[in-house]
């Protein structure tokens, strides 16, 4: 009992020197700025790695609770067979066939039940609660030389992600041969199958983003943490487990409110009006003002080089076909405007260059 509670105090004193990590090294703060989404879901991957050898089944819940964010951190799952098997197996060993069900059914119904806002929204929109979301780029295979640059990608020491993978690794490794850290040969597979399981996906591929195999990255450092805890609880004077906390504390929000006065924050009424131009639009087709158009006009942000060139025409044709204003912002999507210009004679619909103050050039579709 008086060890359980040194490793909770442990945990908490690691957890705040963490939360500070976050707030001011990348990749983390990048992400946090960058896509909302992704750093949401950091507390419940690192979680998931703290406790993956004493409460599986919650790491397990946490994961699968990720995916509503980042459906592909369901991969992040099957190294979990290498600590589950072993109970399972002991169902099967002493031939209790009603145990072993029941321990399957437990652990699809704990993947299952925290995606159901994911499936609502995914039948809403597509009419099955198992269609994928994800575009036609995210899904495309890698082809050719493809492979090859992914590694290049993905592999580069200068990847913020690959870093954190090569640190977490790195260290279970020395908690491991130089400290003699306990770790299960189920761990050891876990360890090993996350990165391989989830980079491998995105080797094979298209897409390239930075961030995509930031999951197994996020899940190592909560092992890599929960074994620090093991091996290291705090044992010093109650005084320090509450000062070094709150001084850590005191950095963060110092630093914060360092952040958040440094950065220009509009009013609703400045948004709408420097953003006006495109509320006489029913459709904006870009990247970055996608989100931007819809807060502040209400209209529909749409992300054209996501899809493929037929699908693009398609669109085009239907939102006129329905009298929709639709307008191209050429200097905020990756695609050329030689390119779109292309499209549009495929598509057959009349459309004109103009140039907005704020924008820069962009296509009306007529």
């Amino acid at each position: 009992h008086s060890f359980q509670f040194e490793e909770i105090k442990t945990t908490f004193i690691f957890l705040v020197v963490f939360a500070l990590i976050l707030s001011i090294a990348p990749p983390f703060h990048v992400e946090m700025g960058r896509i909302n989404s992704l750093a949401f879901t950091f507390s419940m991957l690192l979680t998931a790695g703290l406790i993956h050898q004493r409460k599986p089944a919650w790491s397990i819940f946490l994961i699968a609770l990720s995916a509503n964010f980042r459906l592909v951190n369901l991969l992040t799952l099957l190294p979990f067979i290498f600590i589950l098997w072993e109970p399972f197996y002991q169902n099967i060993k002493s031939q209790n066939w009603k145990g072993a069900l029941l321990f399957i059914g437990k652990y699809l119904a704990l993947v299952i039940i925290p995606l159901i806002p994911y499936m609502i929204y995914a039948y809403k929109l597509l009419g099955t609660p198992f269609a994928l979301t994800y575009s036609t780029i995210d899904t495309a295979f890698a082809k050719g030389d493809e492979f090859i640059q992914n590694l290049a990608y993905y592999f580069n020491p200068t990847a913020p992600w690959f870093a954190i993978h090569l640190i977490a690794l790195a260290g279970i490794m020395l908690l491991s041969f130089a400290f003699k850290s306990s770790i299960k040969k189920s761990q050891w597979g876990l360890i090993i199958a996350l990165p391989i399981i989830n980079y491998g996906f995105f080797l094979t591929h298209k897409v390239q983003i930075d961030y995509y195999p930031y999951a197994s990255g996020m899940i190592l450092l909560g092992v890599f943490i929960s074994l620090l805890i093991s091996k290291f609880p705090y044992t010093g004077k109650p005084i320090w487990f509450w000062t070094i906390p709150s001084a850590i504390a005191l950095i963060v929000l110092v630093d914060g409110i360092n952040r958040f006065s440094s950065k220009e924050h509009l009013s609703w009424d400045e948004a709408l009006e420097q953003n006006s131009e495109l509320c006489a639009y029913d459709v904006v087709w870009s990247d970055i003002y996608s989100g931007t158009t819809e807060y502040v006009c209400g209209n529909y942000g749409f992300v054209m080089h996501a899809g493929s060139t037929k699908s693009r025409v398609i669109a085009w044709q239907y939102l006129n076909k329905h009298h929709y204003k639709q307008i191209i912002l050429l200097d905020d999507t990756p695609l050329s405007a030689v390119q779109l210009e292309k499209e549009l004679k495929l598509s057959q619909l009349q459309y004109k260059i103009v140039s907005l103050e704020r924008f820069g050039n962009a296509i009306v579709i007529e």
